[in-house]
């Protein structure tokens, strides 16, 4: 039922730090044993009161990585008051961690780092992390599209940003002039410098991992290869 949260991630976990040959501790990048028992009691707890829709369907499909596929959602806050008011749902981008251990890790430990990172201009914002039984278990709330015989999943609830840098420059090559790389320039650098002041290593930049805002701001995307930065500040 954890799909998520089974005793197979501890065992991983345990294996990559014996393998590496240094001790566990805290970072952004690698989860302490206590803290991912941490993440994993915040995402059984579910308490953001947060409701989802979500069709995994190919034309909501954005995309899809080594461990994971994302996907067009929209989501809502619930009202404390349970009243009839009007329901403002936004659109997010949720990305669907695949079921194998390694992609289970990978999710808990960029969820346990855009948490612990906060809010920045420049960083993709997480809205919640959901476990998808949960959804499933609750006909109020569950996706209203999933296949019977794929395991429920992790799922990284993210801001919803309309395009990549990559895809950006292919669709708008005359728009795209030396003062707006230069631009993306400035605003990628001070973006990494400050994960460097946090302690961390966001490991795998590249355009495909660099979504663009409605007012062309950059946020770098991808934060599973993130890690501990060994002169960091915490």
């Amino acid at each position: 039922r954890d799909f998520c949260l089974s005793r197979g991630l501890g065992d991983v976990y345990k294996r990559q730090n014996s393998a590496r040959g240094h001790a566990k501790k805290p970072s952004f990048g690698r989860m302490s044993l206590e803290e991912r028992k941490s993440e994993e009691q915040r995402i059984r707890a579910h308490n953001d009161k947060m409701s989802l829709r979500l069709f995994l369907n190919k034309p909501f499909k954005l995309g899809e990585g080594r461990n994971s596929e994302v996907y067009l959602g929209a989501y809502h806050r619930e009202r404390v008051d349970n009243s009839d008011a009007f329901v403002d749902w936004q659109l997010c981008a949720v990305k669907r961690v695949q079921a194998d251990q390694e992609s289970q890790l990978a999710g808990l430990q960029e969820a346990f780092a855009l948490r612990r990172l906060g809010s920045h201009p420049h960083i993709v914002r997480l809205i919640s992390v959901l476990d998808e039984m949960e959804l499933r278990d609750d006909t109020s709330k569950a996706p209203p599209v999933h296949a019977s015989d794929d395991p429920p999943r992790l799922l990284i609830v993210l801001e919803h940003l309309p395009c990549t840098l990559a895809d950006y420059v292919r669709s708008h090559t005359s728009d795209v002039d030396l003062p707006l790389w230069l631009d993306w320039a400035r605003q990628l650098a001070e973006t990494v410098e400050w994960l460097h002041s946090r302690g961390c290593v966001h490991g795998d930049i590249k355009k495909e991992n660099v979504l663009l805002t409605h007012n062309l701001s950059i946020k770098p995307v991808s934060y599973t290869h993130l890690r501990a930065h060994e002169t960091g500040r915490n």
